[in-house]
């Protein structure tokens, strides 16, 4: 089965983590996804690879858009959002300021006077990523990012379908 998606969209506004990505990444973070797996939840098993991943212009930001091979258990129509996961080697900075972040797991704990998800001057404060590698999309209810889903021009088929193809 394979599908199309948007899996990440990068706007003005934040996401629901309040973490976003340096413009200058987006294009090799995207890249990066190809080949990783996709899963049913973070912690879920999985269901299949991504085969390709670009980024594109949206309406509102750029996102990420995937081509997505699924195996069996993934197809029963219950799949609404996406979620990806990363790593990072740079960890990130004060979106306000540039002020470096030093990162404790999921934490950032910022070393400058501005706090994640205040506004300074028309901006919401954001831990922005200097760097990424994509390791992982999954297929959630919750996204962080509102807007990710699959693509209607390929259609999720039926259990029945998928099987005669």
């Amino acid at each position: 089965m394979i599908l199309d998606a948007l899996v990440f969209i990068q706007r003005r506004e934040p996401n629901r983590n309040l973490v976003r990505f340096r413009d200058g990444i987006l294009d090799g973070f995207a890249h990066s996804f190809r080949g990783v797996p996709v899963r049913l939840g973070h912690h879920g098993a999985r269901a299949g690879t991504v085969i390709a991943s670009e980024l594109v212009a949206v309406a509102d930001g750029m996102a990420i858009r995937q081509t997505l091979e699924l195996i069996e258990p993934a197809l029963r129509g219950t799949i609404d959002g996406f979620s990806i996961c990363w790593r990072s080697t740079r960890g990130t900075v004060c979106s306000i300021c540039d002020a470096y972040h030093d990162t404790a797991g999921y934490f950032r704990l910022p070393t400058c006077q501005h706090d994640l998800g205040q506004k300074y001057d028309g901006w919401i404060c954001q831990a922005e990523y200097l760097d990424a590698e994509g390791i992982e999309v999954s297929a959630v209810t919750v996204p962080a990012v509102v807007g990710t889903g699959i693509l209607p021009d390929r259609a999720v088929p039926d259990a029945h379908d998928w099987r005669e193809r």
